[in-house]
């Protein structure tokens, strides 16, 4: 129990500096709305210009879900902490954060929990009124308790990737040209911005090769469509078997890039 609290604490820290950034918090909150209008104004004017009820057997109302409940996903998610590990093997100071009485990765994961946390519940204030303003089929308790906790699988997947890359950067000296690459992946295989019902075949089959589209795109899915409770447990494992086969690759590389981190250090 204590040491749960421990780790609530840098969460708790996290949260205080967050909201004491006033600008740049509200700043990015402004943006976060602003790409959720210019997405639901893009695909207003897509499924205005076809003329059709549905496209690739999603109305628009199932689209509109998905972008919406997907940018409060967005913001839980962050740009990950990969790029925060990077810099902090660059500039010294991983060896400060490995010599406290914490386990490192858990420090990070609580750490960054706490933004996602304060983001996505900020978010989802204007996001959730937009929506119940908006006709459309009603969405089930089952959908909205499914999304929640198939978006705690998505931030672990999430969050294990950018550790493994993270830690990466311990080899190659420079965390930012694995950044973009995974900002790239994940925009092209996650259906960050399009559901993958419209992506020709070959992409889709591809998407199932990476974590991305179980970080992404399952949880959004479920606001989209109306999954049995079978389904639904289906997509968690999924998710599930992603989180235990990014765990167990990332143990031994964390213990070898600790390892090269003692030997340069001295």
């Amino acid at each position: 129990m204590m040491t749960m609290m421990k780790y609530l604490a840098f969460s708790k820290t996290r949260m205080r500096l967050e909201i004491f950034y006033k600008f740049n918090f509200l700043s990015s909150l402004f943006a976060a709305l602003v790409i959720f209008f210019v997405e639901y104004s893009l695909w207003s004017a897509i499924y205005s210009g076809s003329g059709k009820a549905e496209l690739a057997r999603l109305s628009f109302f199932s689209v509109f879900c998905y972008i919406l409940f997907g940018n409060i996903l967005r913001k839980l998610l962050g740009d990950g902490v990969d790029e925060r590990i990077g810099e902090s093997y660059r500039d010294g100071s991983i060896v400060l954060d490995k010599v406290k009485p914490v386990l490192l990765p858990f420090r990070y994961l609580f750490d960054d929990l706490g933004r996602g946390l304060l983001q996505a519940a900020v978010i989802s204030i204007p996001l959730v009124t937009v929506f119940l303003f908006k006709d459309g089929d009603a969405i089930s308790f089952k959908q909205v308790m499914l999304f929640m906790v198939m978006a705690g699988f998505s931030y672990l997947i999430f969050f294990i990737l950018n550790f493994i890359l993270g830690l990466i950067s311990f080899w190659t000296g420079s965390i930012i040209g694995i950044y973009m690459l995974k900002m790239a992946c994940m925009s092209i295989l996650s259906g960050l911005y399009i559901p993958l019902e419209f992506y020709p075949g070959w992409l889709l089959k591809l998407c199932y090769f990476f974590p991305f589209r179980a970080i992404y795109y399952l949880p959004a899915s479920v606001m989209m469509k109306s999954y049995s409770l079978e389904e639904g447990l289906l997509l968690i494992l999924q998710q599930l078997a992603w989180v235990i086969f990014l765990f167990v690759l990332c143990m031994p590389l964390q213990k070898a890039a600790f390892k090269k981190l003692t030997i340069q250090g001295g």
